[in-house]
């Protein structure tokens, strides 16, 4: 994958944050090996894309990217913009790469809310399971699923209902008035 170079320098000035193992047996997210599940509930590197000005963690789901495709973020930084956000203000995680407890997000990052895109609650360690777009208040902090973003980055009639869908609960979760 190629991003142009003002893209590199704009995603990873100051962005990736790493936090001091506690356990020496911890396998890193870039070696590419599998991380043991128990491991997500002990202290770990939290590595993230984004400065996390406004306590938003984006969770994603991607085996292909180290953090999110291309294409992807391309859709995601405009749905940032439309709700007058952008990189800086948001953490995004890729589970796939870095295992991500809720409650250890939350304590690290003062995270007060959660988009998980393609990613069931479970696997944040997250006790409920909410339909896609329904926002659930729970520990101090506003939680919103929604498909991944591969699925609404598309332009079929399908995905239209599920853009509207995102953008309505987008605008209930940050109180935006449009």
């Amino acid at each position: 994958m190629k991003l142009p170079d003002f893209l590199i320098a704009e995603l990873y000035k100051d962005t990736l944050v790493e936090i001091p193992l506690t356990k020496i047996d911890f396998i890193s997210p870039m070696s590419g090996k599998n991380i043991d599940t128990e491991k997500k509930s002990q202290n770990y590197p939290l590595r993230y894309l984004g400065e996390n000005g406004k306590q938003i963690c984006i969770i994603v789901d991607s085996k292909e990217a180290v953090f999110v495709e291309e294409a992807d973020l391309t859709f995601l930084i405009s749905v940032l913009k439309a709700c007058e956000l952008n990189l800086a203000d948001v953490a995004i995680i890729n589970i796939a790469n870095t295992p991500a407890n809720y409650t250890y997000v939350k304590e690290t990052l003062g995270t007060r809310y959660f988009i998980l895109f393609g990613t069931l609650p479970s696997s944040i360690s997250l006790p409920f399971s909410v339909p896609h777009f329904q926002l659930q208040n729970y520990a101090d902090c506003i939680f919103m699923t929604a498909p991944s973003l591969s699925t609404i980055n598309q332009t079929t009639e399908e995905v239209k209902q599920l853009k509207k869908n995102l953008w309505a609960s987008l605008l209930n979760m940050f109180s935006i008035s449009k």
